[in-house]
Protein backbone atom coordinates (compact mmCIF):
# COMPACT_ATOMS: atom_id res chain seq x y z
CA UNK A 1 0.00 0.00 0.00
CA UNK A 2 1.29 3.37 -0.52
CA UNK A 3 1.42 5.53 2.24
CA UNK A 4 1.10 9.27 2.12
CA UNK A 5 2.23 12.27 4.04
CA UNK A 6 0.08 13.80 6.85
CA UNK A 7 0.81 17.02 5.31
CA UNK A 8 -2.19 19.87 4.82
CA UNK A 9 -4.47 18.44 1.80
CA UNK A 10 -4.86 20.81 -0.71
CA UNK A 11 -7.44 19.47 -3.54
CA UNK A 12 -10.58 17.09 -2.20
CA UNK A 13 -11.47 14.73 -5.21
CA UNK A 14 -15.10 13.84 -4.65
CA UNK A 15 -16.85 10.93 -6.96
CA UNK A 16 -20.27 9.80 -5.74
CA UNK A 17 -20.32 6.36 -6.83
CA UNK A 18 -23.95 4.83 -7.93
CA UNK A 19 -23.70 1.48 -10.21
CA UNK A 20 -21.20 2.72 -12.45
CA UNK A 21 -18.87 -0.55 -12.18
CA UNK A 22 -18.89 -0.51 -15.71
CA UNK A 23 -16.76 2.45 -15.91
CA UNK A 24 -15.80 3.29 -12.67
CA UNK A 25 -12.07 1.80 -12.85
CA UNK A 26 -11.36 4.11 -16.40
CA UNK A 27 -12.91 7.12 -13.98
CA UNK A 28 -10.64 6.48 -11.37
CA UNK A 29 -7.14 5.73 -13.42
CA UNK A 30 -7.79 8.99 -14.72
CA UNK A 31 -7.49 10.38 -11.25
CA UNK A 32 -4.80 8.72 -9.81
CA UNK A 33 -2.52 9.38 -12.94
CA UNK A 34 -3.00 13.21 -12.50
CA UNK A 35 0.33 14.71 -12.30
CA UNK A 36 -0.59 17.42 -9.39
CA UNK A 37 2.49 18.12 -7.17
CA UNK A 38 0.65 18.70 -4.00
CA UNK A 39 -1.12 16.81 -1.06
CA UNK A 40 -4.73 15.99 -2.48
CA UNK A 41 -7.12 13.36 -1.33
CA UNK A 42 -9.84 11.01 -3.43
CA UNK A 43 -13.14 10.55 -1.62
CA UNK A 44 -15.37 7.95 -2.68
CA UNK A 45 -19.14 8.24 -1.78
CA UNK A 46 -20.77 4.85 -2.72
CA UNK A 47 -24.19 5.51 -3.28
CA UNK A 48 -26.02 2.29 -1.76
CA UNK A 49 -24.81 0.69 -5.23
CA UNK A 50 -25.87 -2.90 -5.67
CA UNK A 51 -23.60 -3.57 -8.37
CA UNK A 52 -19.89 -4.17 -8.03
CA UNK A 53 -19.28 -0.27 -8.10
CA UNK A 54 -18.55 -0.75 -4.11
CA UNK A 55 -15.92 -3.61 -4.33
CA UNK A 56 -14.07 -1.53 -7.10
CA UNK A 57 -14.28 1.24 -4.49
CA UNK A 58 -12.88 -0.66 -1.70
CA UNK A 59 -9.97 -2.47 -4.33
CA UNK A 60 -8.62 0.96 -4.90
CA UNK A 61 -8.48 2.33 -1.35
CA UNK A 62 -6.31 -0.72 -0.78
CA UNK A 63 -3.34 0.88 -3.06
CA UNK A 64 -3.50 4.18 -1.07
CA UNK A 65 -3.98 6.20 2.13
CA UNK A 66 -4.65 8.82 -0.39
CA UNK A 67 -8.37 7.33 -0.93
CA UNK A 68 -11.22 7.08 1.61
CA UNK A 69 -14.29 5.17 0.87
CA UNK A 70 -17.86 5.62 2.43
CA UNK A 71 -20.36 3.27 1.94
CA UNK A 72 -24.40 4.92 2.18
CA UNK A 73 -27.37 4.24 1.95
CA UNK A 74 -28.92 4.76 -1.28
CA UNK A 75 -29.90 8.72 -1.58
CA UNK A 76 -29.27 10.34 -4.65
CA UNK A 77 -26.14 12.26 -6.47
CA UNK A 78 -26.89 15.28 -4.30
CA UNK A 79 -26.76 14.24 -1.27
CA UNK A 80 -23.89 12.21 -1.42
CA UNK A 81 -22.09 14.69 -3.06
CA UNK A 82 -22.93 16.68 0.39
CA UNK A 83 -21.45 13.99 2.44
CA UNK A 84 -18.48 13.93 0.54
CA UNK A 85 -18.12 17.53 1.18
CA UNK A 86 -18.71 17.19 4.82
CA UNK A 87 -15.98 15.01 4.78
CA UNK A 88 -13.20 17.01 2.54
CA UNK A 89 -10.11 18.05 4.21
CA UNK A 90 -8.75 19.91 1.21
CA UNK A 91 -8.81 23.96 0.69
CA UNK A 92 -9.89 23.05 -2.99
CA UNK A 93 -12.67 20.75 -3.82
CA UNK A 94 -13.71 19.03 -7.56
CA UNK A 95 -16.58 16.60 -8.29
CA UNK A 96 -16.27 13.83 -10.85
CA UNK A 97 -19.16 11.79 -12.09
CA UNK A 98 -18.10 8.13 -12.00
CA UNK A 99 -18.95 6.98 -15.56
CA UNK A 100 -16.90 10.25 -16.81
CA UNK A 101 -13.20 10.71 -16.74
CA UNK A 102 -10.77 13.76 -16.93
CA UNK A 103 -7.34 14.22 -18.93
CA UNK A 104 -4.50 14.25 -17.75
CA UNK A 105 -3.22 17.61 -16.49
CA UNK A 106 -6.83 18.49 -15.20
CA UNK A 107 -6.08 19.25 -11.55
CA UNK A 108 -2.80 21.34 -12.29
CA UNK A 109 -4.47 22.87 -15.05
CA UNK A 110 -7.77 24.46 -13.03
CA UNK A 111 -5.56 24.22 -10.10
CA UNK A 112 -3.11 27.56 -11.70
CA UNK A 113 -6.52 28.98 -13.29
CA UNK A 114 -7.85 29.56 -10.10
CA UNK A 115 -4.81 30.78 -8.40
CA UNK A 116 -3.29 33.39 -11.07
CA UNK A 117 -6.89 34.65 -11.65
CA UNK A 118 -7.97 34.88 -8.04
CA UNK A 119 -11.23 33.53 -8.59
CA UNK A 120 -12.49 30.61 -6.44
CA UNK A 121 -14.37 29.32 -9.34
CA UNK A 122 -12.37 27.62 -12.10
CA UNK A 123 -13.99 25.79 -15.01
CA UNK A 124 -12.70 23.84 -18.08
CA UNK A 125 -15.09 23.38 -21.12
CA UNK A 126 -16.44 19.41 -21.41
CA UNK A 127 -15.73 17.39 -24.20
CA UNK A 128 -17.59 14.02 -25.48
CA UNK A 129 -14.36 11.95 -24.60
CA UNK A 130 -13.53 11.46 -28.28
CA UNK A 131 -11.56 14.72 -29.25
CA UNK A 132 -9.76 16.99 -26.62
CA UNK A 133 -9.75 20.41 -27.50
CA UNK A 134 -6.67 22.58 -27.52
CA UNK A 135 -6.44 25.44 -24.35
CA UNK A 136 -7.38 29.00 -25.77
CA UNK A 137 -6.85 31.95 -23.92
CA UNK A 138 -8.20 31.57 -20.78
CA UNK A 139 -11.62 34.38 -19.59
CA UNK A 140 -12.90 35.69 -16.51
CA UNK A 141 -16.06 36.23 -17.00
CA UNK A 142 -18.12 38.47 -14.83
CA UNK A 143 -21.23 38.02 -13.38
CA UNK A 144 -23.00 39.66 -16.47
CA UNK A 145 -20.86 37.66 -18.71
CA UNK A 146 -21.81 34.50 -17.04
CA UNK A 147 -25.60 34.50 -15.98
CA UNK A 148 -27.24 34.69 -19.04
CA UNK A 149 -24.96 32.05 -20.26
CA UNK A 150 -25.59 29.97 -17.38
CA UNK A 151 -29.18 29.98 -17.61
CA UNK A 152 -28.99 29.24 -21.52
CA UNK A 153 -27.85 25.86 -20.24
CA UNK A 154 -24.05 26.48 -19.57
CA UNK A 155 -22.05 25.69 -16.34
CA UNK A 156 -24.91 24.02 -15.08
CA UNK A 157 -23.34 21.31 -13.68
CA UNK A 158 -20.97 20.34 -10.53
CA UNK A 159 -18.34 18.55 -12.80
CA UNK A 160 -15.18 20.52 -14.49
CA UNK A 161 -14.82 22.83 -11.72
CA UNK A 162 -12.56 23.44 -9.35
CA UNK A 163 -14.02 25.23 -6.47
CA UNK A 164 -12.78 26.60 -2.84
CA UNK A 165 -14.03 24.86 0.28
CA UNK A 166 -15.44 27.72 2.29
CA UNK A 167 -17.72 28.95 -1.25
CA UNK A 168 -19.88 25.72 0.22
CA UNK A 169 -20.43 27.08 3.55
CA UNK A 170 -24.42 27.63 3.86
CA UNK A 171 -25.09 26.44 0.48
CA UNK A 172 -27.97 23.73 0.70
CA UNK A 173 -28.57 20.58 -1.25
CA UNK A 174 -31.99 19.74 -2.19
CA UNK A 175 -33.42 16.56 -1.76
CA UNK A 176 -35.04 16.37 -5.47
CA UNK A 177 -32.03 14.85 -7.33
CA UNK A 178 -32.75 15.93 -11.08
CA UNK A 179 -31.50 19.45 -11.81
CA UNK A 180 -29.71 19.30 -8.15
CA UNK A 181 -26.68 21.11 -9.69
CA UNK A 182 -28.48 23.87 -11.27
CA UNK A 183 -30.14 24.56 -7.66
CA UNK A 184 -26.71 24.65 -5.90
CA UNK A 185 -24.87 26.21 -8.91
CA UNK A 186 -27.49 29.28 -9.13
CA UNK A 187 -26.40 29.90 -5.52
CA UNK A 188 -22.48 29.43 -5.76
CA UNK A 189 -22.51 32.17 -8.74
CA UNK A 190 -24.78 34.89 -6.70
CA UNK A 191 -22.57 34.27 -3.99
CA UNK A 192 -19.40 34.79 -5.61
CA UNK A 193 -20.33 36.63 -8.83
CA UNK A 194 -17.27 35.27 -11.17
CA UNK A 195 -15.73 32.45 -12.59
CA UNK A 196 -12.24 31.70 -14.73
CA UNK A 197 -12.96 29.66 -17.90
CA UNK A 198 -10.34 28.18 -19.42
CA UNK A 199 -12.05 26.71 -23.26
CA UNK A 200 -10.81 23.35 -23.05
CA UNK A 201 -12.06 20.25 -23.03
CA UNK A 202 -10.27 18.76 -20.07
CA UNK A 203 -12.98 16.71 -18.62
CA UNK A 204 -15.01 14.05 -20.72
CA UNK A 205 -18.37 12.92 -20.72
CA UNK A 206 -20.15 10.55 -22.46
CA UNK A 207 -23.82 9.29 -23.09
CA UNK A 208 -24.65 6.03 -22.49
CA UNK A 209 -27.91 3.89 -22.23
CA UNK A 210 -27.71 4.32 -18.30
CA UNK A 211 -27.61 7.91 -18.47
CA UNK A 212 -30.90 9.84 -16.80
CA UNK A 213 -31.65 11.62 -19.40
CA UNK A 214 -32.62 8.41 -21.61
CA UNK A 215 -34.72 6.53 -18.94
CA UNK A 216 -38.82 6.34 -19.05
CA UNK A 217 -40.67 8.71 -17.42
CA UNK A 218 -41.22 8.10 -13.42
CA UNK A 219 -42.02 10.11 -10.13
CA UNK A 220 -38.51 10.70 -9.77
CA UNK A 221 -38.86 12.44 -13.01
CA UNK A 222 -40.85 15.40 -11.66
CA UNK A 223 -37.87 16.36 -9.28
CA UNK A 224 -36.65 18.83 -12.14
CA UNK A 225 -39.67 20.89 -11.79
CA UNK A 226 -38.97 21.27 -7.96
CA UNK A 227 -35.59 22.22 -8.53
CA UNK A 228 -35.70 24.69 -11.89
CA UNK A 229 -39.04 26.63 -9.96
CA UNK A 230 -36.79 26.87 -6.57
CA UNK A 231 -34.17 28.77 -8.48
CA UNK A 232 -36.85 30.69 -10.12
CA UNK A 233 -37.81 31.73 -6.89
CA UNK A 234 -34.45 32.56 -5.36
CA UNK A 235 -33.54 34.26 -8.69
CA UNK A 236 -36.68 36.37 -8.38
CA UNK A 237 -35.83 37.54 -4.64
CA UNK A 238 -31.74 37.54 -4.99
CA UNK A 239 -31.27 38.33 -8.98
CA UNK A 240 -33.47 39.77 -10.20
CA UNK A 241 -32.38 41.22 -13.44
CA UNK A 242 -32.29 37.80 -14.92
CA UNK A 243 -35.74 36.21 -13.39
CA UNK A 244 -37.19 36.17 -16.95
CA UNK A 245 -34.16 33.82 -17.77
CA UNK A 246 -34.81 31.46 -14.63
CA UNK A 247 -38.96 31.60 -15.83
CA UNK A 248 -38.03 30.34 -19.07
CA UNK A 249 -36.24 27.35 -17.61
CA UNK A 250 -39.17 26.61 -15.56
CA UNK A 251 -41.62 26.85 -18.45
CA UNK A 252 -39.33 24.58 -20.58
CA UNK A 253 -39.28 22.13 -17.91
CA UNK A 254 -42.60 22.07 -17.65
CA UNK A 255 -43.51 21.74 -21.34
CA UNK A 256 -41.26 18.76 -21.04
CA UNK A 257 -42.75 16.76 -18.37
CA UNK A 258 -46.32 17.51 -19.41
CA UNK A 259 -45.52 16.58 -22.92
CA UNK A 260 -43.75 13.58 -21.84
CA UNK A 261 -46.33 12.18 -19.14
CA UNK A 262 -48.80 12.65 -21.40
CA UNK A 263 -49.45 8.87 -22.32
CA UNK A 264 -49.64 8.53 -18.73
CA UNK A 265 -51.54 11.15 -17.18
CA UNK A 266 -53.76 9.51 -14.87
CA UNK A 267 -50.73 7.75 -13.22
CA UNK A 268 -49.15 11.62 -13.27
CA UNK A 269 -52.12 12.68 -12.44
CA UNK A 270 -51.20 15.13 -9.76
CA UNK A 271 -47.47 16.38 -10.56
CA UNK A 272 -49.40 17.42 -13.89
CA UNK A 273 -51.91 19.49 -12.03
CA UNK A 274 -48.73 20.84 -10.09
CA UNK A 275 -46.75 21.97 -13.63
CA UNK A 276 -50.45 23.14 -14.83
CA UNK A 277 -51.09 25.02 -12.22
CA UNK A 278 -47.73 27.26 -12.37
CA UNK A 279 -48.06 27.56 -16.10
CA UNK A 280 -51.65 28.91 -15.49
CA UNK A 281 -50.00 31.21 -12.80
CA UNK A 282 -48.02 33.02 -15.19
CA UNK A 283 -50.23 32.90 -18.30
CA UNK A 284 -49.27 36.21 -19.11
CA UNK A 285 -45.86 36.55 -18.50
CA UNK A 286 -45.43 33.49 -20.93
CA UNK A 287 -46.21 35.44 -23.74
CA UNK A 288 -43.63 38.51 -22.59
CA UNK A 289 -40.97 35.91 -21.27
CA UNK A 290 -37.96 37.03 -23.94
CA UNK A 291 -35.73 34.05 -23.75
CA UNK A 292 -38.73 31.79 -24.37
CA UNK A 293 -38.58 30.25 -27.82
CA UNK A 294 -41.63 30.71 -29.77
CA UNK A 295 -42.27 27.20 -30.20
CA UNK A 296 -42.08 26.75 -26.39
CA UNK A 297 -44.15 29.85 -25.96
CA UNK A 298 -47.11 28.80 -27.81
CA UNK A 299 -47.13 25.23 -26.49
CA UNK A 300 -46.35 26.52 -22.46
CA UNK A 301 -49.42 29.05 -22.66
CA UNK A 302 -52.07 25.96 -24.27
CA UNK A 303 -50.75 23.85 -21.32
CA UNK A 304 -51.24 26.77 -19.05
CA UNK A 305 -55.09 25.62 -19.66
CA UNK A 306 -54.52 21.95 -18.90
Amino acid sequence: MIMESPARIILSVIIPVYNSGRWLSRCLDSVLVQAFPRPWELILVDDGSTDDSGMICDTYAGRSTRIKVFHIAHQGASLARKQGLEMARGAYVTFIDSDDYVCPGYFETLYQLSIDTGCPIAACAVGDGQEVSEAKDPQVLTFDELMPRFFKYEFWGFVAKLYTRRLFDEIPFPQATLSEDYYVMARLFAKEKKMAFLPASLYCYEKHEASLSHLPISDRSFDEFENVRDVFDFTAAEMPAYRDYALSNVLESSVKLLLASGPQKKAFREQRRKLASFLADHRTEILSCKPLLPKTRILAFLCSFL
